[in-house]
């Protein structure tokens, strides 16, 4: 019984299963108790005429343990399919637009990325975008109760104020021969460039965040100042490290 409470805790994926899995059980449980019923009605009927009207009902054949299970594995149908049904998304985006969270600039926007669950809550992410450039570490992370779907905020780094031309002078190209100089001899190779805005002591740039991997190590960042094409910050993992800021 105590898996059927938390069953609205668990991932998307195992409710759909066991939807299918409950409903297969559910159905075989009555099956069985009916089969068994009518075998003894056979019984009966070959020695005497029998009153139909006096069969057993369900919950007379099955007895209260099994009754209460097949009712339990009933109301974990109904409230699985109600889970799967929630629509997570739509809550965070009432909230936010409730709340008046989204970013100040009247430019801005916020995607959100795949909810998931940890512990007892729906986590919904969602990722910072001015004029449709992403935004480094400028981020919104909501909370939702995954059984009274009461939402709050866990997290909330979103950065006003960005007053940005979104039109790079530096090309990918020229911005990724810069990071390759950079990283010339280190053992990384070139992965990727795409334009971001970045925060640097309280200034945002319009950059080139360019990608490099090593095998079997974290990515390394180099962020190329997308307006004339010097290095800005160096990021490793999650961590960012700001070294040369001279624009």
């Amino acid at each position: 019984m105590e898996y059927f409470r938390d069953i609205d805790k668990k991932p998307e994926e195992e409710k759909i299963r066991l939807i299918w899995f409950l409903t297969i059980v559910f159905m075989a449980g009555v099956l069985c108790l009916f089969m068994a019923n009518a075998a003894s009605n056979i019984s009966k009927l070959s020695k005497e005429e029998m009153d139909l009207s006096q069969l057993p009902s369900l919950s007379e054949v099955a007895g209260p343990d099994v009754t209460e299970a097949l009712k339990a594995g009933k109301d974990a149908i109904e409230g699985l399919d109600s889970a799967v049904s929630v629509d997570w998304g739509k809550l965070g985006d009432e909230y936010i637009a409730n709340k008046g969270l989204s970013a100040d600039d009247g430019f801005s926007t916020l995607k959100a990325k795949d909810p998931y669950v940890e512990g007892d809550a729906i986590i919904l992410d969602y990722e910072h975008y001015y004029k449709d450039v992403p935004v480094l570490h400028s981020v919104l992370e909501l909370e939702v109760d995954a059984v009274s779907h009461a939402v709050s905020v866990r997290e909330n780094r979103l950065k006003n104020g960005i007053d940005v031309a979104i039109d790079p002078k530096i090309s990918a190209k020229d911005a990724a021969g810069k990071a390759e100089e950079e990283m010339a001899d280190s053992g990384y190779v070139f992965k990727e460039s795409r334009l971001a805005i970045a925060e640097i002591d309280g200034v945002f740039y319009l950059v080139w965040k360019t990608v490099f991997a090593e095998e079997g190590k974290e990515d390394k960042v180099l962020l190329v100042g997308a307006m004339h094409g010097n290095i800005v910050t160096e990021t490793e993992a999650a961590e960012d490290q700001t070294r040369n800021i001279t624009q």
